[in-house]
């Protein structure tokens, strides 16, 4: 009877550590390579200046970008499928880069609010023009970060232990 109580809280164990791990892996059950080579769209028109640009972050389709000089980063969004719904939409980024060939003086963040993008006074406004596209320009949409997401650690393991705890009571009470 105890070796049959030991195999149980040894594998009610291995199982409980087991699961918050298995969580967190990537793995590809069909045994397909996995792809970490980034995404390269190429949306330019022949004989038209083209640009290149990087979008990363909360995006559908992030990576490298070839498109029409001239383009702004809602088009680009667009292009890309947009946003996703974990995206930071009051903190989209424009990273431009000091370029003495294109006339940026020192690098620069654009932070925009994907909002404004809509916004009549903003599209008329000195701060629209700001979202054209230069050549290699970084485009970065963030995670919104959620209160509940930096607690989800500690609830596992709270959780972990609340039964463990809970188990080994139940064993000794019966003994």
């Amino acid at each position: 009877m105890k070796n049959t109580i030991k195999n149980f809280l040894f594998l009610t164990i291995t199982v409980l550590l087991t699961i918050p791990v298995y969580g967190q892996l990537d793995i590809n059950f069909e045994g397909e390579e996995l792809k970490t080579a980034p995404n390269i769209f190429d949306y330019s028109k022949r004989f038209l200046p083209s640009i290149e640009v990087k979008l990363w972050g909360s995006v559908k389709n992030p990576g490298i970008y070839k498109i029409q000089d001239g383009i702004n980063l809602l088009e680009l969004l667009s292009y890309s499928g947009g946003l996703t719904e974990t995206a930071d939409l009051e903190d989209i980024r424009i990273v431009r880069f000091k370029n003495d060939t294109l006339g940026v003086k020192e690098d620069e963040i654009i932070v925009i609010d994907y909002d404004d993008l809509f916004s009549e006074d903003f599209i008329k406004s000195a701060e629209m023009k700001k979202t054209i596209l230069k050549n290699g320009d970084v485009i970065v949409a963030p995670v919104a970060s959620y209160w509940y997401e930096s607690i989800a650690p500690v609830t596992t393991i709270l959780s972990l232990l609340t039964s463990l705890g809970t188990l080994i009571y139940l064993i000794l009470r019966n003994n």
